[in-house]
């Protein structure tokens, strides 16, 4: 593939202007060394998330050859190029991101994770569904096992009887999850083979179990119990669409079977009709029977294909949860904000008085907050956010924005300063800002009673010397 497509998006409430995306591609293609290279780029607002699809012809149009960036650690590459942009055009930065600067500026790598990091089929296998991926399921499970095996017959016989097989592979090793094989050093880097030959000594095969076992599906985090019955019946519906869909595709290949049996006696029958006519006349008629019968083949499996095809089996738990309202379903997007216990509340709006007089506080206070190098749309999400604490209601948000916000009034027309307003304010207004109410919320109680605790223990302390 000489076209390659990346995708830079914004997080909820950042809205940048023509002139930052710009500079954020131009930017992004410097640092991965296409800067020369053909390439194309389009903002699009079709989801909570502002977002700029980039596709780059990665073939260099003065050598012709194709040029792989960082010697193809493109994607560590691309992650430093982030961390850097966040920091000049002042962005909020991602969490557990790869990259952040030290004190003097410069962008260091982070400490080596314990295992490395989920494979992206395994991500969005768990982002879609919610549940597990093997990789997962293979790190919980087997990690201890393999790391405190002394010989291969303890590692076997460990992880047989959790479920799990090893198997040698070329000069790697496989852990099988059910059906599903995961590389071993996909759960951790000392799993490779030459490491565990170096370990244990020569690979030795371990007996395998008649039957594999097989894994009941289970949420990734304790975040999901606020969505568990709504999760278990998804799961229901996936696994009963799962039986229906493998039901269908038996009826399809018995059609399928049933057809070609007819073809082929409808074949015979018409040679047999043929022959009494002479070898050349034969040799024509086999020809136009041959194009005739896989027409009609092509058009059979077409119409088989038409019937029914089930599609909660690949419908994402998210979408799944948007058919009974978008609450749960935006809720789901933002579950790794969620801790337990987190309490989500929804408000009642009494302020529609003019908030235009008391912008220039909040103003100070949201730049205090996030740096006076942020980007101007997160700190008007900011006064909206703080805005929607005091009372006021959404239209009187969106208008004082309009009203008061320097970043509204860059962009050039009033339909699209009416869009900016509008989308900053339904996200603090929304669910999403539900959630960052909540957590705040939640770490001003635990820094109050952190406070309350300290000060206890100081009395305790003075307490004698003062009597």
């Amino acid at each position: 593939m000489p076209v390659a497509h990346w995708v830079l998006s914004w997080k909820d409430g950042e809205q940048p202007t023509p002139e930052k995306v710009d500079f954020a591609v131009e930017y992004f293609l410097l640092l991965m060394e296409w800067k020369e290279h053909q390439a194309f780029y389009a903002v699009h607002k079709n989801t909570e998330n502002l977002h700029v699809h980039i596709l780059v012809n990665r073939v260099n149009p003065d050598t012709l050859k194709v040029h792989r960036p960082n010697r193809g650690f493109d994607i560590d590459r691309a992650h430093l190029a982030i961390a850097k942009l966040e920091r000049i055009q002042g962005w909020a930065s991602e969490e557990n991101s790869t990259y952040e600067p030290s004190l003097s500026g410069n962008f260091l790598t982070l400490s080596k994770r314990d295992y490395p990091k989920l494979c992206p089929v395994a991500e969005t296998l768990e982002n879609a569904t919610g549940e597990k991926s093997a990789q997962r399921i293979a790190r919980d499970c087997g990690l201890n096992i393999i790391k405190e095996a002394t010989s291969w017959r303890d590692l076997h016989e460990g992880l047989a009887a959790v479920g799990l097989r090893f198997e040698k592979k070329g000069s790697g090793a496989l852990v099988w999850v059910g059906d599903v094989a995961v590389k071993a050093s996909s759960v951790d880097r000392a799993f490779s083979m030459p490491r565990l030959v170096k370990r244990l000594g020569e690979f030795e095969d371990g007996d395998s179990p008649s039957e594999r076992t097989t894994f009941k599906p289970e949420p990734v985090t304790e975040a999901e119990v606020m969505f568990k019955d709504e999760w278990h019946e998804y799961q229901q519906e996936k696994a009963a669409e799962k039986k229906k869909r493998s039901l269908i595709l038996k009826q399809k290949k018995d059609e399928l079977q049933r057809w070609e049996d007819e073809r082929k006696a409808r074949k015979h029958g018409a040679y047999r009709k043929l022959s009494r006519y002479g070898l050349p006349i034969m040799n024509i008629g086999r020809h136009f029977l041959k194009e005739q019968q896989a027409q009609e083949k092509r058009n059979f499996r077409l119409a088989l294909e038409s019937q029914g095809r089930p599609c909660i089996e690949t419908q994402s738990f998210r979408s799944w949860l948007a058919r009974n309202g978008s609450r749960k379903s935006i809720l789901w997007r933002q579950r790794k904000m969620l801790i337990p216990g987190l309490h989500i509340e929804k408000f009642t709006f009494s302020g529609t008085s003019d908030f235009r007089p008391y912008y220039e506080g909040y103003l100070q206070k949201a730049q205090k907050k996030l740096g006076e190098h942020s980007d101007g749309s997160r700190i008007d999400a900011e006064i909206a956010l703080r805005m929607r604490l005091d009372g006021y209601d959404i239209n009187t948000s969106i208008n004082t924005i309009l009203a008061e916000s320097e970043w509204a009034k860059l962009r050039t027309t009033r339909e699209e300063r009416l869009e900016y307003a509008s989308r900053i304010a339904r996200v603090s207004f929304g669910t999403v800002g539900d959630v960052t109410i909540a957590k705040q919320k939640a770490e001003e109680e635990r820094r109050k009673r952190s406070i309350s605790r300290s000060k206890e223990s100081e009395g305790y302390a003075l307490s004698p010397r003062m009597r």
